[in-house]
């Protein structure tokens, strides 16, 4: 897996993280500093564990799934693309005025793209403690950008944000089936 593949996957995966966060910029009446360092840490303290846990977890299953990997890898993939493209038009019209509900929602379906993504990337045969780091520092600035530019970006369309993470990993899983990039 080349280093573009890898940036594609970690810039997907922080799409969600920044959608999270200009949400909840967004609604705070008044953002502090150390607010958004707190929010990043937590979502990284989350984040990475629940990466690495779906990466073990294809590790384990990679033994059945040989044979299909590619193919398996585009369908996980291309699905949670998919899943990440049309939340992001179903949430548009919730992003007025979002309780911890929602917020909380949101945080539990990243956390599940994280997963899925940790399982892919086992199938992928991709260090995970590379990604992992990476994957956390990105998140961490994806996160502090988006709680302390939030505000800024009222009215403005942040629901296409999570969009074009969907986009990206459903081509990523193309681009694995036909091997550009391997």
């Amino acid at each position: 897996m080349t280093i573009p593949t890898i940036t594609l996957i970690i810039t997907a995966l922080s799409m969600g993280a920044l959608e999270i966060s200009l949400s909840t910029g967004k609604t705070l009446n008044r953002i502090r500093f150390n607010q958004s360092v707190k929010v990043a840490l937590g979502l990284i303290v989350l984040h990475i564990p629940v990466l690495i846990v779906g990466w073990y977890s294809g590790e384990k299953l990679e033994d059945l799934l040989t044979r299909y990997e590619s193919w398996i890898a585009l369908a996980i993939l291309a699905l949670l693309g998919l899943k990440m493209i049309v939340e992001s038009f179903v949430q548009k019209n919730k992003l007025n005025s979002i309780p911890l509900t929602v917020l909380l929602s949101m945080i539990l379906a990243a956390l599940f793209d994280a997963l899925v993504i940790g399982i892919s990337l086992a199938l992928l045969n991709l260090n995970i403690l590379a990604v992992a780091l990476i994957s956390g520092i990105v998140l961490f600035f994806a996160t502090m950008l988006g709680i302390l530019r939030g505000k800024s970006l009222i009215g403005k369309r942040i629901y296409y944000i999570k969009a074009w993470g969907g986009v990206m990993l459903f081509l990523l899983g193309i681009i694995n089936l036909i091997g550009v990039g391997s």
